[in-house]
């Protein structure tokens, strides 16, 4: 991929690079190893006795849509547990400056004391 930029570079000619083995969707074979990440992700569920997947992903859009895709994955193994990453308003923070998606995630993460 290093080399297709460098030539289109070189020679002024609008290159794109796209890492399609690492794409994932309904459509992508889920039993064959090769297709990517997701069967890769799947066979680890499968066969390491997981019982809880917690999804660490960025709270931007591509993090978001990764989150509910592969929720719809998960639950297809009804005895494990997905959990994510707290999200809200980080320790020391002024609250005068938090955006409202961020204090919308710390109202729903609310705990009782």
């Amino acid at each position: 991929q290093d080399l297709s930029l460098l030539f289109g570079k070189t020679y002024s000619i609008p290159t794109v690079v796209l890492r399609l083995f690492n794409v994932y969707g309904p459509r992508q074979s889920l039993s064959n190893p090769y297709t990517g990440v997701t069967a890769i992700f799947i066979s680890r569920i499968k066969n390491n006795g997981v019982y809880e997947i917690i999804l660490a992903l960025n709270s931007d859009l591509p993090g978001e849509t990764t989150i509910l895709y592969l929720t719809k994955i998960i639950k297809q193994f009804k005895n494990i547990k997905i959990t994510r990453l707290a999200q809200g308003i980080p320790t020391g923070s002024d609250l005068e400056y938090i955006d409202e998606i961020t204090l919308s995630n710390a109202l729903r993460g609310r705990k009782e004391i």
